[in-house]
């Protein structure tokens, strides 16, 4: 479609007939390049006599388009899809009007479509709008079909290798069925049957000179007398079938015409050994990816089944619906001579299969067309980068500089770091760090980095902390906090789950702490905010003045409708309280502390349907805290007001602290609560 041609063409004038809809449209057919077109113009009705056209509808035989006068742009809406920038209205049938006139001019154009009940000229142009898209898409899809029919008569045919490798990856079974002092044995692998003797015999010279082996037992090894290899012992009493299957990849040369390429194929592989039988393999071809040389895109066919022929095809579209194919990392078959000569003839694919041992071949072979640094990753050794690449199918986001030369500036990071990120096999934390150091011109001992990651560290907010404070000094103060040393426990070798934990709960409350000060506009040059004596009772109060009025209007208004949290609290306490030499527990007082548990602790528990449930009497929150910060969150608890069972308990974000010494405190807590069952409940006055 001529497009520059089409916006030369004047504007045409829409008749002046009376209309209380918000659009009229004028029609009128042309030759454009030699082929006819109809456009159709759209104003605003009531505009003056020569208005400009809000839209421009364009369509010939093969083709529709639209142009927005106001914006100039085109694209290739449907009509009653269409909003007109600046109007509320739709252009629907019920909104636009189409003189007598330009409707006949619609009709006359538009009348290889078929016609039902004399439609209107608004629904003639979205009815041929239609035909143009059926005819388009027959089209598409017709030469698709004929690209796939030529894909399918190019493919070659499976090697003959296949089978053997296939077999020597799956277990072999020597059946065995026991008759008294003789156990008769057939090996799925070679076919052979014997029988040896289980036990001495002073029997005839044949008994004698039977073979001489121990007793086997049911999914034991043992080894085949014959092809001496060895095999798991099934009972033919016990196991009539053993099936084993096999995810693989295989990769072919392809050609097709003057294009060539790579052809990755993916099998399911069914291996199937009986007794007295001999072992079947059978294989079901589930993808095909082309990989042509030149050609960016890459060509996935699947293979289907049809329930109406009851036969398998083979399609150039996935699965549509809620249920598409989803390849799975399988084997692959260790050949290189297929991609010798091709554009993935050095990809490390080889080496990556040796450590993980299964791929996802063709996500592989995508992700090293888009980065062809892949290989350099496996070369590397950094494996956990490498997985990252093959994941995103190239799409890691900002990790590389792939217009870099050498392998650390690739990284973005010093040279001098690369032997660490190895260390680490190119963790992404690990990366990020060492990109942030390069970056600010800090440097940080490996400890230093290793906290960073048990953090899990973000450059963002690093960088907002750094004007008022050193790295250094960052994380000293983060494992002041938590009463760690973290290089001590390095070298004791006593840095365990629950000391990173900590580590890294202290230090999102602190940095949390830090940011929460800048963004209220505290100056964190004052040391005393930099470093609180009580970063627990800091962080609470900033987190308190950040949210305040946005706090104080839900406070009040779950207040006014939960007023019963209030009413109850003493008959609550009364019930449910709880103290012992270090803890004390005691229900919610309002919703308001309901609402600040939650914000301070960083869970859920602030959310309206706890406190509805608290409201009801049904579920209620319960505050664990310690004796000596008793106004200091600490554990949030759910209880159960009909079996008085505590359903969860939580710490901040989500974690469960020092579970070892709190979770028998708590079932002795339920203990006594069952006890008092009995006692009974008035409520207190007031």
């Amino acid at each position: 479609m001529k497009r520059k041609a089409i916006e030369q063409v004047p504007p045409v004038l829409a008749g002046k007939e009376e209309t209380d809809r918000p659009y009229r449209a004028a029609a009128v057919v042309m030759k454009i390049g030699g082929e006819k077109h109809l456009l159709t113009d759209i104003y605003l009705t009531g505009q003056p006599e020569t208005p400009l056209p809000l839209l421009r509808i364009v369509i010939n035989q093969t083709e529709h388009q639209n142009y927005c006068f106001q914006t100039g742009v085109w694209d290739r809406k449907k009509l009653d899809t269409w909003s007109i920038p600046g109007q509320t209205a739709l252009v629907e049938k019920d909104t636009l009007f189409i003189g007598p006139e330009d409707t006949k001019k619609i009709r006359e154009f538009t009348k290889k479509v078929p016609e039902f009940y004399q439609e209107s000229g608004f629904t003639r142009i979205r009815s041929c709008q239609d035909h143009i898209d059926q005819e388009r898409t027959e089209k598409r899809e017709e030469q698709e079909k004929e690209k796939l029919e030529t894909r399918i008569r190019n493919i070659p045919e499976l090697p003959e290798e296949l089978d053997s490798w296939v077999r020597s990856e799956v277990s072999h079974y020597l059946f065995y069925k026991r008759t008294g002092n003789r156990a008769e044995i057939y090996c799925s692998g070679c076919g052979n049957r014997y029988t040896i003797r289980l036990r001495e015999t002073t029997g005839s010279l044949e008994e004698l000179a039977e073979p001489w082996g121990r007793v086997p037992k049911h999914n034991q090894y043992g080894i085949c007398k014959f092809c001496r290899s060895a095999g798991i012992y099934k009972a033919k009493g016990r196991q009539h079938e053993v099936r084993e299957s096999r995810l693989l990849y295989l990769v072919q040369r392809y050609a097709e015409g003057n294009r060539s390429g790579i052809v990755v194929r993916y099998l399911h592989a069914y291996h199937t050994a009986r007794p007295d039988q001999e072992e079947t393999l059978e294989f079901t071809e589930l993808e095909r990816a082309y990989f042509i040389q030149g050609v960016r895109k890459v060509q996935i066919d699947y293979q289907k089944y049809s329930s109406w022929s009851g036969r398998n095809f083979w399609d150039y579209k996935n699965f549509s619906g809620m249920s598409p194919f989803v390849r799975e990392k399988g084997l692959y078959i260790n050949k290189t001579q297929p991609l010798t000569g091709t554009e993935f003839a050095y990809t490390g694919i080889l080496e990556y299969i040796r450590k993980e041992g299964k791929t996802d071949l063709i996500h592989y072979f995508m992700a090293y067309r888009k980065i062809p640094e892949l290989e350099l990753a496996v070369k590397l050794n950094l494996w956990k980068l490498a997985e990252r690449i093959v994941d995103t199918r190239g799409e890691p986001g900002d990790e590389l500089e792939l217009e870099a030369k050498t392998p650390w500036e690739k990284l973005k990071i010093r040279k001098q770091d690369l032997p660490y990120l190895v260390k680490k096999e190119g963790e992404r934390q690990a990366l990020k760090v060492l990109q942030f150091e390069k970056k600010t011109g800090c440097r940080l001992s490996d400890i230093q980095r290793d906290l960073l990651q048990i953090f899990q560290f973000h450059e963002h907010r690093m960088e907002r902390i750094l004007p008022y404070m050193s790295v250094t000094k960052f994380l000293n103060r983060i494992q002041n906090y938590a009463g760690i040393d973290m290089e001590k426990m390095t070298q004791g070798n006593t840095l365990c789950a629950n000391a990173k934990s900590n580590l890294a709960a202290v230090a999102g409350r602190y940095t949390d702490y830090l940011i929460m000060r800048l963004d209220l506009g505290y100056d964190l040059h004052n040391t005393v905010f930099q470093h609180p004596r009580n970063l627990t009772e800091e962080h609470r109060k900033m987190v308190l003045e950040q949210n305040k009025e946005q706090n104080e209007k839900r406070i009040r208004a779950m207040r006014e409708k939960y007023p019963d949290i209030e009413r109850k609290y003493k008959k609550y306490r009364i019930q449910y309280s709880y103290e012992t030499e270090e803890l004390l527990i005691r229900p919610a007082e309002s919703a308001a502390e309901i609402i600040t548990e939650g914000q301070l602790l960083h869970h859920c528990v602030g959310n309206e349907t706890y406190i509805k449930e608290h409201n009801a009497g049904k579920r209620l929150i319960l505050f664990l805290r310690k004796k000596e910060l008793p106004d200091v969150p600490y554990i949030t608890m759910e209880i159960d007001t009909q079996t008085r069972r505590i359903l969860q308990w939580y710490g901040a974000n989500d974690r469960k602290p020092d579970a070892d010494h709190i979770a028998p405190i708590l079932k002795e807590y339920e203990d006594r609560l069952a006890g008092r069952e009995a006692e009974p409940q008035t409520e207190a006055a007031g």
